[in-house]
């Protein structure tokens, strides 16, 4: 089943669930950066066969939703987007998974959403944006998002790093939905979001695993790794991806590491 909702800020957002009954819980998916939620169609079915049911959105300006391509003025738009999408299921059983920058978006809503969510999955989180660029261009990017806040650029993305399978990697490249731009307030949005979960870190409570691909070079895993060692609760597992770049769940591998996923989205 696929919809849009109608947002009064950026206009229609499309969402999609893998339609399944009597599901044994449900999976939120947060996509990255200039990806959409039809990139997760393999993974969803891989989840179903588990009684897993997923679902997700295409965030503002990403997909087939609309809003200026790269371009989100709030992270707190995203938590309210993402509880009217849940609202639409009333999942009885809720976890998240969230990849890249929808890794940083997860970690967000489990301190922001107004629903429980039971287990979380963080793939690769964009924790590293701030280093990404010179302190000295930042007073004049400031200049500019004041100017221009929905001035984009290139988000730097190269599909050659998300995976090691060359098929993940010509569809990227053909997909039309995906695109390779960031606007400056989102850049700023990401950091601030990220100041926010390592300044709230008491404040994690359910069982997380958090993963990173052991070769990925458009996020440091060095910084999952660092956020993970803040974590203080219980039923924390770190786990470094062999074998793997940016995508693990789209890793020649794949099947191996969406086996770890589902095993600790169902383990009691």
């Amino acid at each position: 089943m696929e919809g849009k909702i109608n947002n009064m800020k950026y206009g229609k957002i499309y969402y999609k669930v893998w339609d399944l009954d009597n599901p044994r819980l449900d999976l939120l998916i947060i996509h990255g950066l200039g990806e959409h939620i039809e990139r997760y169609n393999r993974f969803a079915s891989y989840m179903a066969k588990a009684g897993i049911r997923c679902f997700g959105l295409d965030l503002p300006g990403h997909g087939k939703s609309d809003g200026k391509r790269g371009h989100i003025e709030k992270f707190n738009d995203i938590a309210k987007i993402t509880d009217d999408v849940i609202a639409i299921f009333k999942p009885k059983h809720l976890c998240i998974f969230g990849h890249s920058l929808g890794g940083l978006i997860a970690s967000y809503l489990l301190l922001k959403s107004n629903n429980k969510l039971e287990k979380a999955i963080v793939s690769a989180p964009a924790f590293d944006l701030k280093s990404k660029v010179s302190r000295f261009l930042f007073p004049i990017m400031k200049l500019i998002r004041k100017a221009q806040p929905s001035f984009t650029t290139k988000n730097g993305i190269s599909a050659n790093q998300l995976s090691h399978d060359k098929i993940i990697i010509k569809a990227y490249e053909n997909d039309p939905l995906v695109h390779p731009y960031i606007s400056i307030t989102l850049f700023f949005e990401a950091i601030k979001a990220e100041e926010y979960c390592f300044a709230h870190f008491l404040d994690y409570k359910i069982p997380m695993l958090l993963v990173h691909g052991k070769e990925d070079s458009i996020v440091d895993k060095k910084c999952s790794e660092a956020f993970f060692n803040m974590l203080p609760h219980k039923g924390k597992i770190f786990k470094i991806i062999k074998d793997s770049y940016h995508e693990p769940h789209n890793e020649l591998n794949y099947i191996k590491n969406l086996k770890l996923y589902r095993d600790f989205l169902l383990a009691k």
